[in-house]
């Protein structure tokens, strides 16, 4: 019994620091992605998706929003329904990407929206999963 004991522990332990991993990961700027704005993209809103995706306990939204002309720039998450859940206001132009975590969202399939004074620019599809401790 106090092998089983020890392998679980250990078990549990290599799965805190994968998700460690994963959450770090995250956070480092990526080569692909946000660099490809300044290759050809112009001067066009990009919403570039969640990663991890499915997620459960955190991801990172990346988007590009052009500097000039725009007041107010927003994401907006919401559920299959079309209930909103969360709602991201007077964020930053430019290259960005956004850490959710610690979220109040529940396991399933999310829209991101990213918006512009009002007009939907882009929709990504996020899917959180069930945590299991």
């Amino acid at each position: 019994m106090g092998q089983s004991s020890s392998n679980d522990s250990i078990q549990n332990q290599i799965k805190q620091l994968q998700e460690e991993l994963k959450f770090l990961k995250a956070l480092m700027p990526s080569a692909s992605g946000l660099d490809e704005v300044d290759q050809g993209e112009g001067l066009l809103p990009k919403l570039y998706g969640n990663t991890p995706n499915p997620f459960e306990r955190f991801t990172t939204i990346r988007y590009f929003v052009p500097d000039k002309g725009h007041q107010r720039i927003s994401l907006f998450i919401v559920d299959e329904k079309g209930d909103q859940k969360m709602f991201l206001d007077h964020l930053k132009a430019g290259k960005q990407k956004m850490l959710i975590k610690d979220h109040p969202l529940l396991p399933g399939i999310y829209f991101c929206s990213l918006v512009l004074d009002g007009n939907i620019a882009e929709t990504c599809k996020m899917e959180v999963v069930k945590n299991n401790p």
